[in-house]
């Protein structure tokens, strides 16, 4: 059963309409509760989520048990704190487009501390 959210209710039709089975307005009802009560206490399989922002930690609390989580983009502006410095990512080693078969050998070494960052330039 899709469930979608928005922040208020303002756009409930056009979700409805979109074929969402259930609108969640997230500035106006307890996601979880609602998410849990949906799914007869078991919660979402999947979540996607495309803001990452302070929501996502009830977003993870209405997942059910071996669900999936999909952070797939940063419309809060939290990539800020990388601008910033407040966010300072591991990166272990950085790779160009061309050391593409080295970088999947390196990562499949499984030795790395933090991430591998494969550049591309345009």
């Amino acid at each position: 059963m899709p469930i979608a959210t928005t922040r208020t209710g303002a756009k409930r039709d056009a979700l409805l309409k979109a074929e969402a089975a259930e609108v969640l307005a997230t500035d106006e009802e307890d996601v979880v509760e609602r998410v849990l009560g949906l799914t007869a206490g078991r919660g979402a399989e999947f979540v996607f989520d495309a803001v990452a922002g302070p929501g996502v930690l009830d977003l993870a609390r209405a997942v059910a048990p071996g669900g999936t989580l999909i952070e797939y983009g940063a419309l809060s502006g939290v990539t800020s704190g990388l601008r910033t410095g407040a966010f300072a990512p591991a990166v272990d080693r950085v790779f160009g487009l061309d050391e593409i078969v080295e970088a999947h050998r390196y990562m499949e070494a499984g030795g790395r501390v933090g991430k591998i960052v494969v550049t591309v330039d345009h």
